[in-house]
């Protein structure tokens, strides 16, 4: 009797942890309905500014695998995606989870953790059955999970391509922010890499150094291998370092520069030859935000992780150096 209560205990616990979580993610969702549907495409003649989205390979790092509460959770939540129709907030704050990074929190470390291989078929089924890849469009945390299920199934590229190239602008509705995601999309379509060679003519005829969308179609040119994409990427980026020899490189102007050396590094070896402007880069101060401090100068940190996804030898005797050699793990500048 004993021994049943206490795992009854457990399981009422374990059910309040998921409660928690959820009900986290559904706040931000109430606006999902009061804005008809967290994104919509937009007609309006006043543009709006697209979303600068970073490479998931950029951000993500390392993880350690989930313990048995953190993957009973997962499995809970799994649950509430099955129970539940597309159009609840539960599923929707469901989806939300499973499209962001978890972390586990150790004293002052938080550790990303990364699920079993197992859920991420289990979840592509279930989505491709609600018919959510069959739509005209996604919403932007549809695409954090497309991200997190990458190109395991042909209708979920195509989906996100179909949002990605979208005629007219997908507005994100959420309080913080309005953005225009397409080109949240199109990082996410570039992260499929070979995946999305079907839109990389497209995507080269839409780079350009302007904003996020221009920057993003770049990404997608490159990864899905257009044969002169590297080139087109590497000449606006060293035209964009000389337009501004002054430093420090204002912040919006930095972003795009970041996003012109993300493409370059979708590349791969490719990119070897092309990482000139990049390490040109290295050598400049960039604005960054730092709360409660404000607008500070700062070196190009991200840079670091940028040489280190291309690699080669010259990427190597770079980071070998100092201050390099003892920012190697800094990328949130």
């Amino acid at each position: 009797m004993l021994m049943g209560s206490k795992t009854s205990g457990r399981v009422w616990s374990m059910m309040r942890r998921i409660g928690y979580i959820l009900l986290g993610a559904m706040l931000p969702i109430s606006f999902y309905f009061l804005a008809s549907v967290s994104e919509t495409p937009s007609q309006r003649s006043f543009p709006i500014e697209p979303m600068a989205a970073v490479p998931a390979w950029m951000s993500s790092g390392s993880c350690v695998p989930m313990n048995e509460t953190e993957w009973a959770e997962s499995r809970l939540v799994l649950q509430v995606m099955e129970e539940f129709p597309v159009v609840h907030v539960m599923h929707i704050a469901a989806v939300k989870h499973f499209g962001r990074d978890r972390y586990r929190r150790e004293g002052d470390t938080a550790i990303r953790v990364c699920a079993p291989e197992v859920l991420y078929p289990r979840l592509a089924e279930l989505m491709l059955s609600r018919g959510m890849f069959s739509r005209g469009y996604l919403h932007a945390n549809e695409l954090r999970l497309a991200a997190a299920l990458g190109p395991r199934d042909q209708r979920i590229v195509e989906a996100v391509a179909r949002t990605a190239f979208h005629a007219f602008p997908i507005e994100t509705k959420y309080p913080e922010a309005r953005k225009d995601i397409r080109s949240f999309a199109r990082t996410t379509l570039a992260g499929f890499g070979e995946a999305a060679a079907p839109w990389a003519e497209r995507a080269f005829q839409a780079i350009s150094a302007e904003d996020a969308l221009g920057t993003s179609a770049a990404q997608v040119a490159v990864a899905g291998g257009h044969p002169q994409a590297l080139e087109r990427v590497h000449d606006l980026l060293m035209d964009a370092l000389e337009a501004r020899p002054d430093d420090p490189i204002p912040r919006g102007i930095r972003d795009r520069l970041y996003e012109l050396a993300y493409a370059i590094a979708m590349g791969g070896r490719r990119a070897w030859e092309y990482a000139g402007p990049i390490h040109r880069l290295l050598g400049r101060k960039v604005e960054s935000w730092a709360p409660p401090f404000g607008m500070i100068e700062l070196p190009p940190r991200r840079m670091c992780r940028v040489l280190e996804y291309i690699g080669g030898q010259q990427a190597r005797r770079a980071l070998s150096k100092p201050p390099w050699d003892s920012h190697r793990d800094l990328y949130a500048q």
